[in-house]
């Protein structure tokens, strides 16, 4: 699921960020690519949406993404009730590590480094 539905825009229209550019990234402690992160070097237990969310924020940063983007990217809707839902598991999962920041009206933005 690493790469955005065909039919999802190859650009993210509020950041630029290229959604079909799935390079590793590494933020401070972080290791990311659309179906694994890595903290300090450890595996993070997240499910394929959730690991996307997380590393389409971090190629972004220091940026924000809007909800609709986030869902195309992971799920290929534009729900923003989906995007929240996956958003509040991986902030429960993470807990004080979650590298994740609201940015209210727009979406969320890496707060990692």
């Amino acid at each position: 699921m690493s790469a955005p539905p065909a039919d999802g825009p190859p650009f993210c229209p509020s950041c630029g960020y290229n959604l079909r550019a799935d390079q590793p990234i590494e933020r401070g402690p972080w290791r990311l690519l659309p179906d694994e992160a890595r903290f300090h070097g450890v595996r993070v237990a997240l499910v394929g949406a959730e690991t996307i969310i997380l590393y389409t924020l971090a190629a972004a940063a220091p940026r924000a993404v809007t909800h609709e983007v986030l869902a195309n990217r992971s799920s290929g809707s534009s729900s923003m009730a989906s995007t929240k839902t996956r958003v509040a598991r991986i902030r429960d999962k993470l807990g004080d590590q979650c590298p994740i920041e609201s940015e209210y009206g727009i979406g969320y933005r890496w707060a990692g480094d």
